[in-house]
């Protein structure tokens, strides 16, 4: 079982990844990216890591017995977390999304391996959407 503060951890890596994917500066506006972000790679993620046994939710819950709930707290609580995050326009986007798209590749595999199917097809939707992001962002560079 993973502990609490490893889990901590990788929720911080997964915050900075998610704020490292946009690239303006209006927190505001980023604040509702990043928990987007957080909160669909949590789609990818709980569902393996219910069946790993990191945590297990208690009650008949529809999404792989995950409550709903569960996947607006982590929206909130990174939307929040991203107001700590410098508040400087990126003017490139970050090489760093490959180990967002590592992460959720990660999961979505081994959501596969369990036979998740909805989290193994969002988890590969999520990698196109990021790579799309990363070609749209050099397009912008080049053209500056």
């Amino acid at each position: 079982f993973p502990s609490h503060d490893s889990m901590s951890v990788a929720w911080l890596a997964v915050i900075i990844n998610a704020t490292l994917l946009y690239h303006k500066n209006n927190i505001w506006v980023r604040a509702l990216w990043v928990g987007l972000w957080a909160m669909l790679f949590d789609l990818v993620m709980d569902p393996v890591a219910v069946r790993l046994q990191f945590w297990e939710w208690q009650g008949n819950h529809p999404y792989y017995t995950v409550p709903y709930t569960n996947f607006l707290a982590w929206f909130v609580i990174s939307a929040l977390f991203s107001f700590l995050m410098p508040r400087q326009a990126y003017t490139r986007l970050s090489q760093n999304y490959r180990m967002f798209q590592g992460m959720i590749a990660m999961f979505a595999l081994l959501s596969l391996k369990y036979q998740f199917y909805i989290p193994f097809v969002l988890g590969f939707c999520l990698i196109g959407i990021i790579e799309l992001l990363g070609f749209y962002e050099k397009r912008r560079i080049k053209t500056e």
